[in-house]
């Protein structure tokens, strides 16, 4: 397959997605289920030899479907960045499956995805700082680790005011 042909069953892939949250779907498992059928346009992006993955590694790629094509946005200063099309939905607990468009969230519910992202971040810090304990170099990420975290902290403390 040619790379113009992959960009365009990527494409296929990405708008049956879209138009499956349209009707309702909103978990890997929802991708999984209308893929099945032979006849989805979704089939192929999927591996379905069973004994080649199991329905962990369906689910794993249904999830890096949700992750597809991301939004370009455009701010009221300029500035052009892409962003997920699709987050995990804010209202959902502990490992409850769910997805919800960026367009669709309600203020609060950018604020709850927002506090869940910022978690992400300071883990992604936490694990930073040890690895780099780990092989000797703690003194090479001390000051950027502590500009980043300082500004995390800023973004949290902004958005817990909200």
């Amino acid at each position: 397959m040619t790379k113009a042909e992959q960009i365009k069953q990527r494409e296929r892939y990405i708008a049956e997605r879209d138009r499956l949250y349209s009707e309702g779907a909103r978990t890997a498992d929802d991708l999984v289920k209308a893929a099945r059928a032979k006849r989805s346009p979704l089939h192929s992006w999927f591996e379905w030899d069973d004994e080649t993955c199991g329905i962990g590694f369906r689910l794993e790629q249904a999830r890096e479907l949700w992750r597809a094509g991301p939004i370009h946005v455009r701010t009221e200063d300029a500035r052009d960045f892409r962003v997920n099309e699709y987050v995990r939905d804010p209202n959902k607990e502990g490992r409850d499956q769910g997805i919800l468009a960026v367009r669709e969230l309600s203020r609060g519910e950018a604020v709850k995805m927002l506090e869940h992202e910022i978690g992400h971040a300071l883990a992604a810090l936490r694990r930073l700082e040890g690895l780099a304990r780990s092989v000797g170099l703690e003194d090479m990420i001390k000051t950027p680790r502590r500009k980043i975290h300082r500004r995390v902290q800023e973004i949290a403390g902004q958005v817990a005011a909200v």
